[in-house]
């Protein structure tokens, strides 16, 4: 407990295991369900997305967007815009990260 207390890479890195579980339960249905979100409110949809609640560092955003990629990539069975939907969220809390 201690070590997860003082070390913000060890936390870093729970964080993105626990996403990866995650997102290997999500569905087609969990992207439509993001994609109403985001008609309505584009940060909680793109926040939804990557599991962030606040701004998070650009080092998790780029790890999270790998993972998706590896699911939702069209090369790796994914769609078109499954992965459009992952960059366009990708590209803009990284902005907002960096405001």
């Amino acid at each position: 407990i201690v070590r997860y207390a003082t070390s913000p890479e060890l936390r870093n890195m729970i964080d993105i295991r626990r996403f990866e579980r995650r997102m290997e339960q999500w569905t087609p249905a969990y992207l439509a369900q993001v994609e109403r979100l985001y008609n309505q409110n584009k940060v909680m949809a793109f926040r939804c997305l990557f599991g962030t609640d606040a701004a998070a560092p650009e080092s998790t955003l780029a790890a999270k967007r790998r993972i998706m990629a590896r699911k939702f990539h069209p090369d790796a069975g994914g769609s078109n815009k499954a992965m459009a939907l992952v960059n366009e969220a990708y590209d803009y809390l990284r902005e907002q990260a960096s405001a």
